[in-house]
C-alpha cells in the first residue's frame, strides 16, 4: 500500500494549517492586548504576552520548514521540532501563570512594558 500524499505536499498542507493557527494566535493576542486598555486586568495582559511569544515561535517553526523545504536534513527537522516544543511549553507555562494571577487584579503598568517582556 503506497503513501496517500508525498512528503513535499504534506509539508505544504502542514504550513497552510499552521498559518491558519498563527492567524488565530495573533487574533487572540490583539483582542486581549486591547482588552487591557478597557479593563486594566493583569490576566488579559499576561495572556496577550503568552500568545504573542507563542505566535513568534510557531512562525519560526514554519520558517524552518518552508525556507529549505526541498533540502530535508535531520538538522532542519530537529530545529523545527525544537521551535514547536518551545511554543507548546511557552503556552502551557504562560496559561498556568495567567491562571495563578488573581482574576480581578488590576495592573497600572503601561502596555508597552509587557510587549517588551514577551
Amino acid at each position: 500500500m503506497g503513501a496517500f500524499i508525498n512528503a513535499y505536499d504534506m509539508v505544504n498542507w502542514h504550513v497552510f494549517f499552521e498559518l491558519i493557527g498563527i492567524v488565530m494566535i495573533f487574533s487572540i493576542f490583539l483582542i486581549t492586548y486591547y482588552t487591557y486598555e478597557q479593563t486594566n486586568r493583569l490576566t488579559s495582559m499576561v495572556i496577550s504576552c503568552v500568545f504573542l511569544s507563542t505566535g513568534i515561535f510557531v512562525f519560526l517553526h514554519i520558517l524552518s520548514f518552508t525556507v529549505i523545504a526541498p533540502y530535508y536534513t535531520n538538522e532542519i527537522i530537529q530545529k523545527s521540532g525544537v521551535y514547536w516544543k518551545i511554543a507548546r511549553l511557552n503556552i502551557a507555562f504562560g496559561l498556568f501563570v495567567a491562571n495563578t494571577v488573581k482574576p480581578k487584579k488590576k495592573g497600572n503598568i503601561h502596555q508597552l512594558f509587557f510587549l517588551f517582556i514577551s
